[in-house]
């Protein structure tokens, strides 16, 4: 009987006090604390970086105390102004020549006090009070000559004194007898307890200057801002151009759905010219973000608004309050797999605080790994067969993690370049393809000019044939001006013909920028010709031409570090599927890492017969050359045997 007691007493114990934290050094995720000097409730402010949603609109938070042990606590958004009643603490005592006894304390500074409670102690004993009060005045006289008796020893309620309504730091009350003896007694108060209102507590908004990935779409470009946690409430977010916005925007996040990154529009409006408009331009949100990135859309193709600046982000955080029952640092982690819950109010009106902290030294476990997702979530794929595939690419990773790998020019303008494998130790790696981005190329040019026509002709190959070629873009410096024509081959005869043109000014001293459209050229053509006829100015030097072409990337999770081998040029090959949207959730809290590919290596390298033999056996004319061939060469053999007599 006396074991099974004592196991119960341990078992309650153990709930009460908490369990420890942490399980072992790949558990947590993030962490941030706080030193806590003496004992009380404490109140404070989530840091945005520990803010980390579940998908069921929960947060993986956990807080544990100097002993390592899990704390109870609560989150909330905002504190409605209740009533308040706080025991005060002497903070001095003082014995006066006069036969009086002064009483000090501090007020807490959240609560406007109205009313002053104060109980004697011991037995029958009369006396009159004075209480002053510190406020933004100095010392002010609040109450005096205020009557106070006891004539039951078993009194168990005091005298409340009104006093005016305000927010005072300190409170002081003289005490004395109505007899001669009352300076050499044992101060006869009990307790002294502070009524009033506790302050109303607002929401929490917090700006921040964050990162950006500028990215060039057809219509215009993609803002891509990081953000420090998922889950978070923005308010808004400003935007700081180089000229005057008008048009308009979408602001959503990217999603995986199947194979592919989808866009997952939250908001969308249009932007007006008005006088006074300045180039800051502000997005209302007032969302939960379920990604780590914010995604902002400005369809520019019409509107030029140059660079943009600065992003800000308005976020809103939750408080968090907690009582602190011994001195120490008090942690709060992310990554143990909490639910926690953020309400709108909190659970008692008017709670008086003792401690307004922040947490600070905000750190992040490098042993943190994602592996755990791969098994969780089945995303590992089957036993490769590398036969078919043409090339490969290796990959250097250094540690677990999730990365975003962008495919070199070769690779993406392949016509078949869904066709692509991800491999790691003879393993296919679950991937989804990233939404595309415009990305620059630089070329070489051959320049020519014609003096009597006045005419410049810039020759120019591109290094692949590529149906995903965007545009070719010139640039000079300083002032421009001329009609400027695109030309390609003649499919059928010699010579070229006309793509499209335009006229190519600029007045300014910085450089001269302009864009030539590839969507009508010939998809299948490299060679490529841009004349411009500078009529009566002087002929421009050419600093340097590039095209432009769409490139996709893969999002996947390397659940090992060492190499990982991307295989293509199989034509044959189906599109890879991988479904990965089981793990959506989980994968939109994390920020990819960015990592390149090596250069591409050849697999068993076909000779030039062998390369013309696949070309003509794909096209049906190509297929009767090869066909007549044979025959030729099987006639030219039976002659070879059976000569005539």
């Amino acid at each position: 009987m006396k074991i099974s007691s004592l196991i119960c007493l341990l078992l309650l114990l153990e709930l009460f006090i908490g369990s420890p934290v942490y399980a072992g050094s790949n558990k947590w995720r993030s962490r941030a604390s706080i030193k806590i000097n003496t004992p009380g409730i404490v109140d404070t402010t989530l840091l945005p970086e520990m803010v980390n949603a579940n998908k069921d609109n929960s947060y993986d938070l956990t807080l544990s105390g100097p002993d390592n042990l899990s704390r109870d606590f609560e989150m909330y958004w905002r504190q409605y102004a209740g009533d308040a009643r706080h025991m005060l603490t002497p903070s001095a005592l003082r014995f006066k020549n006069n036969r009086s006894i002064e009483w000090e304390a501090n007020i807490p500074e959240q609560i406007i006090v109205d009313q002053i409670g104060v109980l004697l102690c011991g037995k029958q004993y009369a006396g009159r009070l004075d209480i002053q009060g510190f406020g933004t005045q100095g010392w002010v006289q609040l109450a005096q000559n205020t009557t106070l008796f006891n004539v039951n020893s078993n009194a168990s309620h005091g005298k409340i004194i009104q006093i005016p309504p305000n927010r005072y730091s300190k409170i002081r009350i003289r005490l004395s007898g109505h007899d001669r003896q009352a300076s050499k007694k044992i101060l006869p108060i009990q307790s002294v307890i502070a009524y009033g209102q506790a302050e109303e507590k607002n929401y929490t908004d917090l700006t921040i200057t964050t990162q950006m990935d500028i990215i060039e779409t057809p219509e215009g470009m993609e803002l891509e801002i990081a953000l420090p946690g998922s889950g978070l409430q923005i308010e808004s977010i400003i935007l700081k151009t180089q000229s005057i916005f008008s048009g308009r925007y979408e602001v959503g996040w990217y999603e995986i759905t199947g194979g592919q990154s989808d866009f997952h529009r939250v908001i969308s409006d249009t932007v007006a010219p008005v006088n006074g408009q300045t180039s800051q331009l502000k997005l209302d949100i007032k969302h939960q973000w379920k990604s780590r990135k914010a995604v902002v859309r400005l369809y520019t193709k019409k509107h030029f608004i140059g660079r943009v600046k600065q992003v800000r982000v308005v976020l809103r955080v939750p408080r968090l309050v907690f009582y602190a029952d011994k001195p120490g640092s008090y942690y709060i982690v992310t990554g143990l797999n909490q639910n926690k819950k953020i309400f709108k109010y909190p659970s008692v009106a008017g709670r008086i605080i003792d401690h307004i902290h922040y947490f600070s030294n905000l750190k992040h476990n490098p042993n943190w790994r994602v592996s755990p997702m791969v098994e969780k979530y089945n995303l590992k794929g089957g036993a490769f067969n590398p036969a078919g595939f043409t090339w490969k690419s290796k990959i250097t990773i250094p540690k677990p993690g999730y990365y975003r790998l962008h495919l070199n020019p070769r690779v993406a303008l392949e016509k078949n370049y869904k066709n692509i494998r991800l491999v790691y130790d003879q393993t296919q790696v679950y991937f989804s393809f990233d939404r595309k981005e415009i990305r620059k190329l630089p070329l070489s040019v051959k320049t020519l000019y014609n003096p009597k026509a006045n005419t410049s002709t810039w020759e120019i190959k591109l290094p692949y044939v590529s149906e995903y070629w965007r545009n070719i873009e010139l640039e000079a410096k300083g002032a421009v001006t001329g009609q400027i024509q695109l030309f390609e081959p003649k499919t059928i005869s010699t010579g070229w013909q006309y793509v499209n043109g335009k006229v190519w000014k600029n007045h300014q001293h910085d450089k001269a920028v302009v864009n030539l459209s590839l969507e009508k050229a010939d998809k299948n053509r490299k060679n490529l010709k841009v004349v411009m006829n500078h009529g009566n100015s002087w002929p421009i030097n050419l600093d340097k031409i590039s095209a432009y072409y769409s490139a996709p990337a893969l999002l996947f999770l390397a659940h090992n570090s060492g190499t990982y081998e991307v295989y293509g040029g199989n034509d044959e090959a189906a599109i890879a599927q991988y479904d990965m949207s089981i793990a959506r959730e989980k994968l939109m809290s994390l920020i990819p890492e960015s990592i390149k590919m090596d250069i591409v290596e050849p697999i068993g390298a076909r000779g030039w017969y062998q390369e013309w033999l696949a070309i003509l056996i794909k096209t049906r004319w190509g297929l009767y050359i090869v066909l007549g061939s044979l025959s030729l060469l099987v006639m030219n053999l039976i002659k070879r045997l059976f000569p005539k007599a």
